[in-house]
C-alpha cells in the first residue's frame, strides 16, 4: 500500500469518525430536545390543570357560563398535550400507566365539573333562573299572602320558614331543612286551623305547597352537588382533580428522574464512544506513522552509513510493500549497484593503468641507460675527432710538401670533418630528444603511480 493511499485512508477515517460523531451529537442533541419538550410539555399540564381549576373556581364564584367554555378550551388542549405525551412515551417505549391514569382521572374530573354546572343550570345561575327562580316566586307569593292576611303569626311564619331557607342556603346544613320541614308543618296545621277563619286560607296552603316544593327541590340539588367539598358531585370533583393532580405530581417527578438518567446516558455514551473513535483513529494512524517513519529510519541509516561510514557498497535497501519508500529504496539500490559497478571498473582501469606505468618505468629506465650509453659514444667520438683533427694538422704539416696531396687531402679531411660534425650535431640532439624523452616518462610514472594510489584508495 503507498503511502498516498495511506494518508487518503487516514483522511477518509478521519472524515468517517467526524461524521459519525457529528450524526450521533445530532441524535443525541434530538433526543435531548425531545425529552426537554416532553419535560415542557408535562409541565405546561401542570400549569393548564390550574389555570383550569381557576375556571372552574371563577365560574363557581361568578355563575358565568362563560367560564364553562374557558374550562372546555382548556380541558381539549390538556387532552391534547396528555395524548402528546403518551405518544412521546410509546415511541420511547416508556411505561405510559401512571400518565394514563392521570388522563383518566382528567376525564372523571370534566365530566364531574360539567355535572355540576348542569346542577348549577339547573338551580339556577341567578335569582331570576331555575330554581331559584321558582323558589323567588313560590317565597314571594306566600310572603305578599300573609301579608294580605294581616296575621302577624301567620307572616312570622312564613319568614321563619325564609330564615331556614337563608340559613341552609348559606351554611348548606340539612338541619336547617328538618327545621324548615318542621316549622312548615306547623305552619300547614296553622293554616288548616284557620281555614275557615281566614278566607285566604286555600291560596295559603297553595302557595306554600310550592315554597315546600320549590326548596326542596333546591335542597335536593345543592344536596347532588354537594353540602360541602367532600360530598355530591362537589366531593367527587374535588377528589378527582386531587386524584389528578398528585398522579401528575408523581408522573413529573419519575418522568424528569427519567429524562434526566436518560440525558445523562446519553451524554455518556457520546463521550465513550467519541473517545473510542478517537483511540481508534489515533492507534490507526500510529500504526500507519510507524510503517512510514520504519522505512525512513532504515533509509536514513543505510545513506549515512553510506556517506559516513566504511562505504560498503555490497549493502542493500530492504524493500517491503509497494510504496513510494519501498520505490525509493529500489531507485537506491539500483543507484549503489551502478557506483559500485562503475568503481570495480575503475579499480581494473587503474590496475591496467598501473602495470601500463610500470611498463613505461621500466621503458624509460633503459632508454634512460641508452641515452647515457650514447653520451659516453658521443664523448669518445668527440675526443677522436679532436685526436682526429690533431692528426689531420700533423698530416696538412707533413702534406705542405706536396700540394696536390694536401688539396686533396685537405678536401678529404674538410669532407669527413663536415660529417663528423654532423653525426655529432645529430648525436648531441638526439640525445637531448632522449633526455626530454626519459624525463617525460618518469613524470608519466609519477603520474601513473599517483593514480594507482588514488584508485586504492577509492
Amino acid at each position: 500500500m503507498t503511502i498516498k493511499m495511506k494518508l487518503i485512508i487516514v483522511t477518509l477515517a478521519i472524515v468517517v469518525s467526524s461524521i459519525v460523531n457529528f450524526s450521533l451529537t445530532a441524535y443525541v442533541e434530538h433526543q435531548i430536545v425531545k425529552y426537554q419538550a416532553s419535560e415542557k410539555n408535562a409541565l405546561h399540564i401542570k400549569i393548564d390543570i390550574l389555570e383550569l381549576r381557576k375556571y372552574e373556581k371563577d365560574f363557581l364564584a361568578r355563575k358565568d357560563v362563560k367560564y364553562v367554555q374557558k374550562f372546555e378550551k382548556m380541558i381539549n388542549t390538556i387532552k391534547a398535550d396528555i395524548q402528546k405525551e403518551i405518544d412521546f412515551l410509546i415511541s420511547e417505549n416508556m411505561d405510559t400507566s401512571k400518565i394514563s391514569d392521570f388522563s383518566k382521572m382528567i376525564e372523571e374530573y370534566h365530566k364531574t365539573f360539567i355535572k355540576l354546572v348542569e346542577h348549577k343550570v339547573i338551580m339556577g345561575l341567578n335569582p331570576k333562573d331555575g330554581l331559584y327562580g321558582e323558589l323567588r316566586e313560590a317565597v314571594h307569593k306566600i310572603q305578599d299572602t300573609a301579608k294580605d292576611a294581616d296575621d302577624t303569626t301567620l307572616l312570622t311564619k312564613v319568614l321563619t320558614l325564609r330564615k331556614h331557607e337563608k340559613d341552609f342556603l348559606l351554611r348548606n346544613s340539612t338541619k336547617y331543612i328538618d327545621k324548615f320541614e318542621a316549622d312548615s308543618v306547623k305552619l300547614e296545621k296553622c293554616l288548616i286551623k284557620k281555614f275557615d277563619e281566614k278566607p285566604n286560607s286555600e291560596l295559603l296552603l297553595k302557595n306554600l305547597a310550592m315554597y315546600k316544593k320549590a326548596f326542596t327541590a333546591l335542597t335536593n340539588a345543592q344536596i347532588a352537588i354537594g353540602l360541602d367539598s367532600s360530598s355530591g358531585v362537589m366531593g367527587k370533583m374535588r377528589s378527582a382533580i386531587h386524584k389528578s393532580e398528585e398522579s401528575l405530581e408523581t408522573f413529573e417527578k419519575e418522568f424528569i428522574k427519567l429524562t434526566d438518567e436518560y440525558i445523562t446516558g446519553l451524554e455518556k455514551m457520546t463521550i465513550i464512544i467519541e473517545i473510542i473513535i478517537m483511540l481508534l483513529i489515533i492507534g490507526f494512524v500510529l500504526i500507519l506513522a510507524k510503517s512510514i517513519v520504519d522505512s525512513l529510519c532504515k533509509l536514513e541509516k543505510t545513506a549515512k552509513d553510506l556517506a559516513q561510514g566504511e562505504g560498503d557498497l555490497t549493502q542493500r535497501l530492504e524493500i517491503k510493500g509497494s510504496d513510494e519508500i519501498a520505490r525509493v529504496s529500489n531507485y537506491i539500490n539500483d543507484f549503489i549497484e551502478k557506483v559500485q559497478n562503475t568503481i570495480i571498473q575503475a579499480k581494473e582501469t587503474s590496475n591496467e593503468n598501473s602495470s601500463v606505468a610500470e611498463e613505461l618505468s621500466r621503458t624509460s629506465l633503459q632508454i634512460g641507460q641508452k641515452a647515457e650509453e650514447e653520451s659516453v659514444i658521443v664523448g669518445e667520438v668527440s675526443s677522436q675527432g679532436k685526436e682526429l683533427q690533431g692528426i689531420l694538422n700533423v698530416s696538412i704539416d707533413n702534406a705542405k710538401v706536396t700540394e696536390s696531396e694536401l688539396d686533396n687531402a685537405e678536401n678529404s679531411l674538410n669532407n669527413a670533418n663536415g660529417l663528423i660534425v654532423t653525426l655529432a650535431d645529430n648525436i648531441n640532439e638526439r640525445s637531448q630528444a632522449e633526455a626530454e624523452l626519459a624525463e617525460q616518462l618518469s613524470t608519466l610514472s609519477a603520474d601513473a603511480s599517483q593514480v594507482k594510489a588514488v584508485l586504492e584508495v577509492i
